[in-house]
């Protein structure tokens, strides 16, 4: 009985099986016919079964289809063909390019179906949109390269036919909702630097999806086609329709509105049913300008997964980046592609196993060439290869390796000489005491140790004619910030009045000279001669929270003629705590190093003191917390807030108490962020205080006349200080005056000032950072004459 049943089944799957046509598998490459140049997103389309596809980013395309079907090749702009198949050896087409004219048609809503496609689209962009699901992963194979677009001061004879520069990674990403990631740098490798690894990404060069807002390239935001506020500023035109199945994708033109905003032009394809991007063809709008970027194009390519759901499969970049100068017209081509594979709707990280730590680029990634060469997915080209042998061979001819070492110093301000780093800011330095300052720090590095190091430093003021040094020593147990301890003693000359909130590497011996607070040391004139012994220690905990605790010992010599209960000089001894919450801040790993890459969430800092008795000095208690944040909201514009508070508990001298930070003086221009523009040099301190600083960059252009489009920026600070009682009996030789009934300012910067222009180069761009504004000083303290009140400003920051 058994044995006919199986004989029944055998039958009827055979009668059964035998009506379905053969199948064979269509796969090939397809080429433009003229340039033999490779064309993504061609239709490739099954005619009787109404099944499509179409080429990726190097042409390449499969299909299955019935042995009887043929294969309609379709691309607007290119003669289409109708191949008939006979087996599924691989192909090669070949399209001829026609004159095609798209006559642009004015179409109501109601009317243009392709507006109908779009509304489908964006209602389900966040379905669709990778980084809005649960979980995902995938790995990465990317190739970056740079060559000469047009140098015509370069010599024939010194072009030796490779990039300027190539670098390849494989990656592994992983994604847990909401925005957990990690991703590591498994295997990479650089022209020129052999052994040497940068931490290059699929997300690096752009965005790896259409579905945001925004798409940055090369962290500049072009508003996406399929954003909610594109409605607004594109309009969009149906060119075709493939039938896939049951579902049909759809192509369509899309374009801006007006020019005077940074968009995108090209072509997408959109599949029904999830109402998913297919592919996108995009060319850059630089309406707004771009600092870097002359003009260029994008592509994405999307590929359905298992799930059915639509993940990005490939990336293609070509940048032209603008000139140097107006003197030198040399132009580069940045090229990018990124291949992504195994994607799954599956993060292989656990959710506990996600922290602070985003990206990895893991210990000797720059020396994984097997890996490299297995997860390669596009093989090197003739110029490729010659590239990494001829750059590779001069890289070790004049050591270049040194060179990429110092970069990531030089980011730290620093410069390295074999065992020990200079800090640069230690250099030279300005201020009203010592006029000009000279002098040397040294540091040992992790060519020494990464557990252990010590550092010096000494300078002479030419104005003072006194000198300065220092040195310390420290113990990182574990090899880096995680846990650190040491000691240090100094003799310098500082900023009078409670400011540093920061949790401070105890081994960065730096100055600020080269940040931007170093143009208002210039008229500093409130300081003092400390000598100082202290020892510390700090670790991180949870990755986002840094803790520092110090006892210090510390004798002052203000510099002025102030006297503290008839005293000039002080002695102190304190212990004190630094916090440093960053609970939305996310890290790099690199080169055993750890950097910021950005922070989602504001910032907190925490500090607080306890002094001790000394002489006619009475025990005090000092604490004080910030808040500050910047992020973009409202289409990209830009806010940032800082907020702060502090409270003192016992009479101290004025180098313990809270002076404000203020940035005025005469010849002073210069726009320093959380300073008041308006206030005088050391005009207020205070025992407690409240204060504020907030600035807003819109992201619409308001006086956008032709192609000149300032970017403004509006700014405001306020603060409000108490004093305690008997203050008057207390400080001598100077006046210490709180800002009891609330010092106001608020300012307006205008940057961008150039008119914009097509054939701008990078000194034009960098010149446009450049704004003037100013600020004016408000409420009970104003002096109520517009030439006092007034302060002007050069800018060249946002905030």
């Amino acid at each position: 009985m058994q044995r006919s049943i199986l004989a029944l089944i055998f039958a009827f799957s055979l009668l059964f099986f035998q009506q379905i046509p053969a199948q064979i598998v269509a796969f090939g490459t397809i080429q433009d016919a003229e340039t033999g140049e490779a064309m993504p997103f061609v239709n490739v389309a099954a005619r009787q079964q109404q099944r499509g596809t179409i080429s990726d980013l190097s042409g390449f395309f499969r299909l299955e289809l019935a042995e009887s079907d043929s294969l309609r090749i379709s691309f607007l702009g290119y003669q289409s063909q109708i191949i008939w198949l006979e087996n599924s050896d691989s192909l090669s087409f070949h399209l001829q390019p026609q004159a095609v004219s798209l006559a642009e048609v004015v179409i109501s809503p109601t009317e243009n179906p392709a507006l109908r496609i779009m509304r489908n689209t964006i209602s389900q962009r966040k379905k669709n949109n990778p980084e809005k699901w649960p979980e995902f992963s995938y790995d990465s194979y990317n190739k970056l390269t740079v060559d000469f677009l047009y140098a015509p001061t370069v010599p024939d004879s010194e072009r030796f036919g490779a990039h300027l520069f190539l670098v390849e990674t494989v990656t592994h990403r992983d994604f847990m909702a909401t925005n957990r990631s990690f991703e590591t740098v498994k295997s990479s490798r650089i022209s020129g630097y052999p052994g040497k690894a940068l931490p290059l990404t699929a997300g690096d060069i752009q965005d790896i999806s259409f579905y945001e807002n925004y798409v940055a390239v090369l962290e500049e935001p072009f508003l996406s086609p399929i954003s909610p506020l594109a409605f607004r500023k594109y309009k969009y035109q149906l060119l075709d329709t493939l039938l896939n199945g049951e579902d049909s994708i759809f192509t369509l033109r899309f374009f801006p509105a007006n020019e005077n905003w940074n968009g995108f032009r090209g072509i997408m394809k959109v599949v029904s049913g999830k109402w998913a991007l297919v592919s996108v063809q995009a060319e850059l709008v630089l309406g707004e300008g771009g600092i870097l970027i002359q003009n260029g194009n994008i592509q994405q390519i999307y590929t359905q997964g298992k799930g059915g759901n639509w993940f990005p499969s490939q990336l293609n970049t070509d940048l032209e980046i603008k000139a140097f100068s107006a003197q030198d017209p040399t132009r580069f081509r940045i090229s990018g592609l990124s291949v992504l594979s195994n994607q799954k709707e599956k993060s292989l990280r656990k959710k506990g196993e996600f922290g602070a730590i985003e990206l990895e680029l893991v210990v000797d990634a720059g020396k994984q060439d097997s890996l490299l060469k297995v997860e390669r997915k596009v093989a090197l080209s003739p110029k490729d290869v010659h590239s990494y042998a001829q750059l590779d061979s001069l890289g070790r001819r004049f050591k270049l390796n040194r060179l990429f070492d110092q970069f990531y110093k030089l980011a730290n301000d620093r410069l390295g000489f074999g065992l020990v780093d200079v800090p640069l800011g230690r250099l030279i330095g300005f201020n009203q005491i010592e006029k000009v300052r000279l002098g040397l720090g040294l540091s040992s590095n992790d060519r020494l140790s990464r557990h252990f190091g010590l550092g010096s430093f000494a300078g002479y003021g030419f104005g003072d004619r006194r000198i300065k040094y220092g040195a310390n020593v420290w113990i990182r147990p574990l090899g880096d910030s995680r846990l650190y301890l040491g000691a240090e003693i100094a003799h310098d000359l500082v900023e009078s009045g409670f400011r540093r909130m920061g949790v401070r590497p105890a081994w960065d011996l730096s100055r600020d000279i080269f940040r931007e607070s170093s143009a208002r040391t210039l008229y500093l004139k409130g300081m003092e001669y400390v000598n100082r012994q202290e020892a510390y220690v700090g670790f991180r905990l949870l990755g986002n929270l840094a803790l520092r605790g110090a006892i210090r010992r510390e004798w002052v010599d203000p510099v002025d003629r102030y006297t503290f209960q008839g005293v000039e000089q002080f002695r102190f001894t304190e212990g004190e705590v630094l916090l440093r919450w960053a609970p939305g801040e996310v890290y790099s790993q690199q080169e055993g190093q750890r950097l910021t890459l950005r922070n989602r969430a504001p910032l907190v800092h925490v500090r607080y003191v306890q002094g001790r008795e000394e002489n006619l000095l009475a025990a005090y208690r000092r604490l004080a917390i910030a808040v500050e944040h910047s992020f973009t909201a409202l289409g990209q514009s830009r806010f940032f807030y800082h907020l702060g508070a502090g409270g003192l508990r016992g009479a101290v001298p004025r180098s313990r108490m809270f002076v404000m930070r203020s940035n005025f003086a005469k010849g002073n221009y210069s726009e320093v962020s959380q300073t008041f523009h308006t206030m005088r040099m050391d005009e207020f301190a205070a025992d407690s205080y409240v204060q504020g600083f907030v600035a807003v960059q819109p992201r619409f252009r308001w006086l956008r006349m032709g192609n000149f489009a300032p970017w403004l920026t509006f700014s405001g600070a306020s603060v409000l200080g108490r004093l305690g009682p008997g203050h008057d009996q207390l400080h001598g030789g100077i006046s210490v005056v709180a800002p009891s009934a609330g010092f106001f300012e608020a300012g307006l910067l205008l940057s961008h000032l150039l008119p914009q222009s097509p054939s701008d180069n990078l000194i034009y761009s960098f010149l446009q950072t450049f704004g003037i504004g100013g600020y004016w000083r408000l409420g009970p303290y104003a002096f109520g004459n517009w030439k006092e009140d007034f302060s002007l400003r050069i800018t060249m920051r946002l905030f």
